[in-house]
């Protein structure tokens, strides 16, 4: 059984356990948490998919603290060509363009984005395409 207490400083996990001659043992342990305001901006991206495969397969960016009304991921091709773009969060990559895979390699991503502080932001990098 794992019980959660909370206190100003932090929280502190407690595990218990029984054995077989009914003997409780208890160990504890402090974790300190550190929750940011709402200010905080933060997106992380993956580097490298793997569409083939069943995991690890899409690109999705995970977000915090992101205002919804402004959000358009767009992904590009060593060229320059557009090979995918949304304006839904929701939409992530799956490694194609027109319906069809996209050849291994580096592709550049580009968020433009409105932050809860109403802010405007702009993400670039890469993510490796890997069969």
């Amino acid at each position: 059984r794992i019980t959660l207490s909370s206190r100003s400083e932090g929280y502190s996990y407690r595990l218990s356990t029984l054995d077989r001659c009914k003997r409780v043992s208890s160990y504890s342990v402090p974790v300190v948490t550190y929750i940011p305001d709402a200010s905080t901006k933060g997106v992380v991206f993956p580097n490298v998919i793997t569409p083939s495969r069943i995991d690890n397969n899409r690109f999705c960016p995970i977000f915090r603290f992101l205002n919804w009304e402004l959000y358009r991921l767009s992904i590009y091709n060593r060229f320059g060509a557009l090979v995918f773009e949304t304006t839904d969060n929701t939409q992530c990559w799956d490694g194609k363009h027109d319906g069809v895979q996209v050849p291994q390699g580096v592709y550049v991503y580009m968020l433009r984005c409105r932050w809860m502080d109403g802010t405007l932001g702009e993400e670039r990098g890469t993510v490796m395409v890997v069969y």
